[in-house]
This record gives C-alpha cells, structure tokens and sequence, in this order.
C-alpha cells in the first residue's frame, strides 16, 4: 500500500493574511462554551464561533510494516486516534489557536504545549505566532512532519504524516503549567486527582477577577464545592 499524499479540503479559496479574518490575531474567543458542552467538543465549538473561512487539512496514513501494508485500508487508518498524534482531519481557521504537539525548535519556544496562533497557512505550511512563554512574538513556519507509533496497542507500527498541531480553546490543567493568562475557565466536571493540581488550575490567571469556574449542581450534592487533593507528606 503506497502512502497517500497528505491533502486539504478547501470550502472557500485558502486565505493568504489573518487581516481576512475579521478579527485580530491574538484575539480570544470572548465567551466560554456552556457547562453541558463535553471539553472535546470545545475546538469546533470554538472554530464554528470564529469568523473566515475553515480548512480541512488531512493527513497521510499507512502501517510502516511492509508485510501488512496492504491489510489495512485507509478509510480504517484515518478513524486511528492514537495518543501524542494529531487527528487525520484537522479544520483550522486564520486566527484559531492552536498547541504545538512536538519539541520542534526548543530554543526559539517550539516545544511540546507552546501556544500560537494561526496567520495563515497553505496545503504545506502553517505560519502561527507563538503567543505565550519563550519566543512570544516570534513567528514560527511549520511543516508536516512524520508521527510514529509502535506502542499503540495495534498489532502493526502506525505511521502519520500531519501538522505537529491541535486547537487549543481548552488544555490540561497540567498542560497548562507554566503560563499566564489574562482569563482563564475552569471545567471541574470532576474532581482534580493529584496534589497541587488546583493550585497550578486556579494561579494561571493574572487576577482573581478573571477566573470563571461553572460547578455542576449535582457536585456532591452542594453547589461550589471542590475537593482539594492535598499530601500533606509532601508539605514536611
């Protein structure tokens, strides 16, 4: 089975500049999905509510053993979602943001979990501003790279080639070590499960004012109530 060349599907020409979006470029969503809205819902809930064009960018799939290359046929490869590996479909717009999924240049801030946002972009590359940590300001061209999973659970090496990208209107609590933010939404579905876990949550913003926690109802029967996971061991 011979790969695939990776494509896109374009519902409107590619836009070349984010000044054809309609809105800044380090602009944010300016409300947060309703508390019913699962969290993996929330990128094309934020991509939907983002002016412009969207752009369908689809990667390039196939098994790295020979001996089974021709077992597997594509339409099943592209359903894979395999953990650190981008989707095969991935709909960006100009002005999205969007987390880096791979240490690609970590002395000019491209690490794994940097966050940028997206100028403009073609079948080949995506040029995004990095927006947060080292390099904020910087802009960063990214290609297409090749993902590599041997330990998938699958009985043959999966191999993808696609953007090193993921949208990011909502990360990790751990993901988010580290950053800064201006306003922060807090999803506390469930409780946090590791100590210190809350703390990283609730000091990511510059202010108290600018952090939003929607608790549901039926949160131990009591509304805003959270538990706390503290070792105390770790605090001698």
């Amino acid at each position: 089975m011979t790969p695939r060349t990776p494509q896109c599907e374009v519902s409107s020409p590619l836009l070349s500049s984010s000044e054809h979006s309609g809105v800044p470029e380090d602009s944010q969503p300016p409300t947060f999905p309703s508390v019913g809205l699962h969290p993996h819902a929330w990128p094309k809930w934020g991509c939907d509510n983002l002016p412009g064009a969207q752009v369908d960018f689809l990667s390039a799939d196939f098994a790295e053993d020979t001996e089974v290359a021709n077992t597997y046929p594509f339409k099943f490869l592209n359903t894979l979602e395999v953990s650190g590996m981008p989707s095969h479909k991935l709909s960006f717009k100009i002005g999205a943001p969007v987390m880096l999924l791979r240490n690609l240049d970590p002395l000019a801030g491209l690490c794994n979990g940097t966050r940028l946002i997206i100028r403009r972009f073609t079948m080949r590359v995506v040029e995004a501003k990095i927006i947060i940590s080292k390099g904020a300001g910087n802009v960063a061209f990214i290609s297409r790279i090749k993902f590599i999973s041997d330990n998938s659970g699958l009985p043959f090496t999966f191999a993808r080639k696609q953007f090193p990208l993921r949208l990011a209107y909502a990360m990790t609590i751990n993901k988010s070590q580290g950053q800064t933010l201006s306003h922060v939404g807090l999803h506390l579905a469930n409780d946090v499960f590791s100590h210190g876990q809350l703390y990283v949550a609730f000091s990511r913003a510059k202010a108290p004012a600018n952090i939003k926690i929607p608790l549901l109802d039926t949160m131990h029967g009591r509304i805003g109530l959270m538990h706390n996971v503290v070792y105390e061991e770790a605090l001698l």
